[in-house]
């Protein structure tokens, strides 16, 4: 009965941490994600010549960036205080 238990609770933690672990790559993934999209709008504004445009793509970008680790950061307060 005791086995059977801390089986139980085994899997039980295991299958928590796993479901954190995917969660944290989906943070992750958004981060990066939202990375290569400015960099590679800011890349063809330069290449088509708009300079102006692709500084306000690099701005707006590093502005999205700065608001998905911030998100991410958030979620891991969170799950350090539970």
């Amino acid at each position: 009965m005791v086995e059977r238990i801390q089986a139980e609770m085994a899997t039980s933690i295991a299958l928590d941490t796993l479901k954190a672990t995917n969660s944290l790559r989906g943070l992750n993934d958004a981060v990066t994600s939202v990375k290569n999209a400015w960099k590679a709008q800011e890349a063809a504004a330069k290449s088509s010549g708009d300079y102006l445009k692709a500084s306000q793509e690099r701005y707006n970008g590093l502005s999205r960036e700065m608001e998905a680790q911030k998100n991410k950061i958030t979620e891991l307060q969170q799950r350090q205080r539970a």
